[in-house]
């Protein structure tokens, strides 16, 4: 299991960047869409110039113009975008040569409550479905869009009418951890040029984020309003807390996966994982 990121999004000052690179955030996510943690390109560039080799920095987008966002990752130097919106393969594919954190929102669906699969991606942004027996195509389909060969990390985020993140709901995890299984298999989360990472966000802070990292085992976690003070400052000490539950859960699935390879050494294999 690879180190787990830790993403602080929402970052609307220089304090309270170098605050959560201080408290242990690992990647600092700049808000360029709407809503009210939203900076301009200029804010973004003074930020990242205040922390370098502290934290890679993320530009968040939702829907912009491709030339903006080309503009903000030349400017601000980001070391990745996130697209938060209804951005296809297409759209993707204009942004040769930036790497790209694709951000989903699986829908439930309202009759039964079960994730969502793809309907028009490309149109609507949102992932629907109807049946509980479409989980497995559900999981396909995000397959699909962490196969985008300048997708980074594929991001799942929970679904909110109107909204595109900072609502504090949590996410689907049954998804995630299915949607990370199927990455796995396919060598996409394999360290290496070809990585691409799992990320899940929504509602995650102290109290339910080391949870969440046991049952999705993520490559990173996007933490935002729960770590607050209001919106847009963020609370030092509530991200030192989610970061120090981040790692006391991976270090117990570390000391766990230990476990098992002991047992295999002893025993020639026979008896791994059972």
């Amino acid at each position: 299991m690879r180190e787990i990121a830790v993403k602080v999004c929402g970052i609307t000052t220089v304090e309270d960047a170098l605050a959560c690179c201080a408290a242990g955030a690992t990647v600092i996510g700049l808000n360029f869409a709407m809503g009210p943690r939203k900076i301009s390109i200029g804010d973004g560039v003074t930020i990242a110039r205040a922390v370098p080799g502290l934290a890679k920095i993320v530009g968040v987008f939702v829907d912009a113009d491709p030339q903006e966002v080309l503009r903000a990752a030349e400017l601000c130097n980001l070391d990745y975008v996130q697209l938060h919106g209804s951005e296809g393969r297409e759209y993707m594919e204009r942004l040769d040569g930036l790497r790209i954190i694709k951000a989903c929102r699986p829908a439930p669906s309202a009759r039964s409550g079960y994730p969502c699969r793809s309907i028009r991606m490309e149109q609507t942004g949102v992932l629907h479905r109807t049946k509980p027996d479409e989980f497995d195509r559900l999981v396909e389909d995000l397959l699909d869009i962490a196969l985008v060969p300048n997708v980074a990390y594929l991001l799942i985020d929970a679904y909110v009418p109107g909204v595109y993140g900072g609502t504090g709901v949590e996410a689907d995890w049954s998804v995630a951890a299915a949607v990370g299984s199927a990455m796995t298999r396919c060598g996409l989360r394999t360290p290496g040029e070809s990585f691409t990472g799992l990320a899940i966000a929504g509602g995650l802070g102290p109290g339910n984020v080391g949870h969440c990292v046991e049952v999705v085992q993520p490559d990173m976690v996007d933490l935002n309003s729960l770590v607050e003070a209001s919106p847009g400052r963020k609370n030092p000490g509530r991200v030192a807390s989610a970061v120090a539950e981040v790692l006391r859960t991976q270090a117990t699935l570390y000391e766990r996966n230990g476990e098992c390879e002991l047992q295999y050494n002893t025993t020639g294999g026979d008896e791994l994982g059972r």
